[in-house]
């Protein structure tokens, strides 16, 4: 749902799989590993989003420094958006940054319960909620009608624990405000298993696009993309003939282990917990982004030992369309209008932004 201009051609190699059969006779595409363009001067702490403006510029969200920044890659730019605080023009704990029209960006202030609307030249307001009539929920987006998207995802697992026989404790809801202080329900996740699923649920994944188009991945019994339409349509995507991937010794071994906070910035502690679920297999999908052209982005799991990241790409009919993958260790944080942006890690912890051209 981000928006870009860009300016450098990237490098890539193009590697074919073996072809097999998927939905309606379709093809497996090729995957193409793509490398970075170029990467941003300076490093950051704990990005929390990032959006690309229209000339090439990108809105970074750092939780950890407490800031949001303009930057560009040429290097000109690197600008604090803002101050913290609980005024008109402030922020207090900046957790998720989505596009707005234009050159704008709304960063979710946790804190403040609130949405800061940034803009090149700053925090230009910032809105409740309640006044776009919700309370009490993180959003994952708004579209270009101004209208709020979340999922009472954290009910669910409430009710799994309280009510487990019902049927709402496997069911999860994605709502949207209507505009004018009502609240629409406008698509059904499946959200089976226990309360905590573990590091590895088999839930539907959703996002959304700034038309209002939901993108939903369903990752139970089969593997498909479904579209959830602006008027709340179902466009129904071909199952993708793929069985999911068996869980080794290495893959329970490494995932029965939980990290925790370390006293330096890039430290952390592992120690090995019995009372993790691992399924035999794992699920299809990881996550699922929308580009602002409309295509949905859903990174697959993969065992431990491939730290190359790999993501599936769907168009509005829910067909397979490319697949891409990065280099080991990078971690996605937005979609451009033809470019990707990720992340990698340098030893004490830092984040260092690339920007890819995407074919």
């Amino acid at each position: 749902m981000n928006r870009c201009s860009f300016g450098l051609v990237s490098s890539f190699a193009v590697v074919v799989w073996a072809v097999t059969a998927t939905g309606m006779g379709a093809q497996t595409p090729p995957v193409t590993e793509l490398q970075p363009e170029v990467t941003l001067a300076e490093p950051y702490s704990l990005i929390r989003g990032l959006v690309e403006l229209p000339g090439g510029d990108v809105m970074i969200a750092d939780q950890r420094e407490g800031a949001l920044y303009l930057a560009s890659f040429d290097g000109r730019k690197r600008q604090l958006l803002g101050g913290r605080g609980q005024g008109p023009h402030e922020y207090a704990s900046l957790v998720g940054l989505f596009a707005g029209p234009a050159d704008t960006a709304y960063a979710y202030d946790l804190k403040n319960m609130r949405i800061a609307v940034a803009t090149p030249g700053g925090v230009a307001f910032v809105t409740a909620f309640r006044e776009l009539g919700a309370e009490g929920v993180h959003p994952h987006f708004e579209d270009s009608r101004r209208r709020l998207y979340w999922d009472n995802r954290t009910h669910t697992r409430l009710l799994k624990k309280s009510e487990p026989g019902s049927a709402d404790a496997h069911r999860t809801v994605v709502m949207r405000t209507d505009g004018s202080g009502g609240i629409d329900t406008v698509a059904t996740l499946e959200t089976p298993g226990p309360a905590n699923p573990g590091p590895l649920p088999d839930w539907d994944h959703w996002a959304g696009g700034a038309d209002g188009r939901l993108a939903i991945v369903r990752d139970q019994g089969e593997y498909r993309v479904d579209w959830v339409t602006p008027n709340a349509s179902m466009v129904r995507g071909p199952v993708i003939d793929e069985e999911r991937i068996k869980l080794s010794r290495a893959d329970r071994d490494s995932l029965s282990h939980t990290r925790t906070a370390g006293v330096n910035l890039g430290g952390a502690a592992s120690r090995a917990r019995s009372d993790v679920y691992l399924p035999d297999r794992f699920p299809y999908a990881k996550m699922i982004l929308v580009s602002s052209v409309g295509r949905a982005w859903v990174q697959r799991w993969l065992p431990v030992d491939e730290d190359r990241p790999l993501f599936d790409v769907f168009d509005t009919q829910g067909r397979r369309v490319a697949r891409y993958r990065l280099p080991p260790g990078r971690i996605l944080i937005g979609l451009g209008r033809g470019t990707l942006y990720a992340t990698h890690e340098d030893a004490v912890g830092l984040q260092w932004v690339e920007r890819y051209r995407v074919p």
